[in-house]
């Protein structure tokens, strides 16, 4: 009888590598912890900071999402009450960020996973150091006046706090990983749409600070509740947009479960096409426009089950007609029913340098359904690219076209 060959005992090269990234990590935060609390023992200043390391760590362990997607822990609010209670110690603030982050890590770690720690701690540490450096900064050049100081101190928190996010948003924006490989530009422009949850993080933490002396401990009571009603509408409209973007996935895949469209166009389609326009510079708004007009603009094809359509010849044009009255039944999707009944146009007409009235996103959607539809047809991404290209005199435009080529360069498509 054959015997199962026994399991190695020696770790394979990804589990060394996980092992080694623990030790590591293990060793960073044990380092940080213990010197930073060393240094505020010798400064004198050993309760604040372990009192704020210790509301840092567990604010780590509340998060809530924004309207980008990406979630945003209550460190923030935290940082900004304990600076304001220690009238903008320097000190103080950077060894709490120093003890407080790595081990906030481990929280998140343990709550979110290891990926999601990393995405949120190391954004929000680098904006914790911004934050500190210009809170310093500028603290340092206004002359305090007793009278204003407790404005001035504010004043203060408000310009770091703004640095802050934006440095947040920007790191996180660029961390690698991002399950939708577009650029990191549009990410960011996503990510500063999560200023309200910045915000109200912010306002709460320093409302408890301004408070806190002469309520106690119902100061906590006070910021909290607005808060935590914040909070929940968060989290409502999270799921609502959520809602609202697995139906509008939902749509656009009708046409493939009739027979009308190729398994996946619709997904397929989207997703470069929200990859060209974030190329071609497009903001957040037009490209969420764009991915929805992609994932939108074959579903007129449903009319052809009619029998009384059986037969008949029809253009994309047609089509897209179809498919903008069914988007436009939404006053919402109004303007993505004008790019999907305008995708099909050609971006100039002879003796004109390109057609004025045809909206950016237009072009966007035509590129990347034709594109799809080529590769459908079994061609390469070269073949296709260079289909584009020759049709790049009068139906595509060449600034779009280029777009798509260095999307699908960055993506590796032309490799081997």
């Amino acid at each position: 009888m054959r015997r199962a060959p026994l399991r190695s005992s020696t770790l394979s090269e990804s589990e060394r590598c996980v092992a080694d990234r623990l030790i590591l990590r293990v060793g960073a935060t044990l380092l940080a912890v213990v010197a930073a609390v060393a240094v505020s023992v010798v400064l004198g200043v050993w309760v604040p900071v372990i009192t704020a390391s210790c509301a840092v760590v567990l604010a780590h362990g509340v998060t809530v999402p924004g309207p980008s997607g990406r979630s945003t822990s209550l460190a923030m609010g935290v940082m900004s009450a304990a600076v304001l209670l220690t009238g903008f110690d320097s000190a103080v603030a950077a060894l709490v960020i120093v003890t407080g982050f790595p081990l906030g890590w481990w929280v998140l770690a343990i709550s979110r996973g290891p990926r999601t720690a990393d995405g949120i701690v190391f954004a929000e540490a680098a904006g914790g150091v911004a934050f500190l450096a210009v809170g310093t900064s500028i603290d340092a050049v206004i002359p305090h006046v007793e009278i204003v100081a407790n404005w001035l101190h504010m004043l203060v928190m408000s310009c770091s706090a703004v640095v802050w996010f934006i440095v947040d948003a920007g790191v996180q924006a660029r961390l690698p990983g991002s399950k939708r490989r577009i650029s990191g530009q549009l990410r960011w422009l996503r990510a500063l749409r999560d200023w309200p949850v910045a915000l109200s993080v912010f306002s709460a933490g320093s409302m408890f600070a301004v408070t806190v002396a002469v309520m106690g401990p119902w100061a906590i009571v006070l910021a909290g509740l607005p808060y935590g009603f914040a909070h929940l509408a968060f989290l409502r409209l999270t799921r609502s947009r959520s809602t609202y973007a697995e139906t509008i996935t939902a749509m656009g895949a009708i046409p493939e479960a009739a027979g009308h469209a190729a398994p996946g166009r619709a997904a397929r389609t989207s997703e470069l096409a929200v990859a060209v326009a974030a190329e071609c510079g497009l903001g957040a708004r037009a490209v969420d426009r764009v991915e929805q007009a992609a994932l939108l603009h074959d579903i007129g094809t449903i009319v052809l089950a009619n029998p009384a359509m059986v037969g008949g010849t029809f253009s994309p044009s047609d089509v897209a007609a179809w498919s903008a009255a069914i988007v436009g039944e939404s006053p919402r999707l109004a303007p993505v029913a004008q790019l999907v009944l305008a995708s099909p146009r050609p971006y100039r007409r002879p003796g004109e340098e390109r057609d004025p009235d045809l909206p950016s996103g237009a072009h966007v959607v035509k590129v990347a359904a034709a594109f799809c539809l080529l590769e459908e047809e079994g061609l390469s991404s070269m073949d296709a690219l260079e289909r584009l290209h020759r049709g790049a005199t009068y139906d595509y435009d060449p600034d779009v076209v280029h777009a798509l080529r260095k999307v699908l360069v960055r993506r590796g498509a032309f490799d081997g």
